[in-house]
């Protein structure tokens, strides 16, 4: 089989299952084929009609906005945890507060606190003092 045969399968294959997804009560644009009520051709941000912006880079605001915020809690417990995950954060850049940081590392900072949040630990918070990863227990 060619490369312009397996390009003609494929796209039959997907016109055929666009059209069932479809008449199982999708939405297409109106008067417009299913390929072209996808954007087919077109990068995801070009069919909405929007362009891919670099993201602005975080500010110091946005440091006291998500660190504050995620310290925000009445429950002591939960707060103690998150005071030494904040801690261990600063400690990781050299640093007494996170709004002492570099804003260079403003993105890397909000990027363990997000670990945190969600329920992780960042990599630095896994290394032992060498900088060597800790080993996990075989047994």
């Amino acid at each position: 089989m060619s490369l312009e045969e397996a390009l003609t399968k494929n796209t039959a294959a997907i016109e055929a299952h666009t059209a069932a997804l479809l008449s199982l009560g999708g939405k297409a644009a109106a008067g417009k084929p299913a390929g072209a009520a996808a954007g087919a051709g077109k990068p995801a941000g070009a069919a909405a009609g929007k362009t891919t912006a670099k993201p602005k880079a975080p500010t110091i605001e946005d440091i006291r906005a998500k660190f504050g915020g995620y310290l925000s809690t009445k429950d002591k417990d939960i707060r103690a945890v998150r005071l030494e995950q904040v801690a261990a954060i600063n400690a990781h850049f050299g640093v007494s507060k996170a709004s002492d940081l570099d804003p260079t590392l403003f993105a890397e900072a909000l990027g363990y606190l997000k670990t945190y949040e969600d329920g992780g630990e960042p990599e630095f918070a896994t290394a032992d003092e060498t900088g060597e990863e800790a080993e996990e227990s075989l047994v």
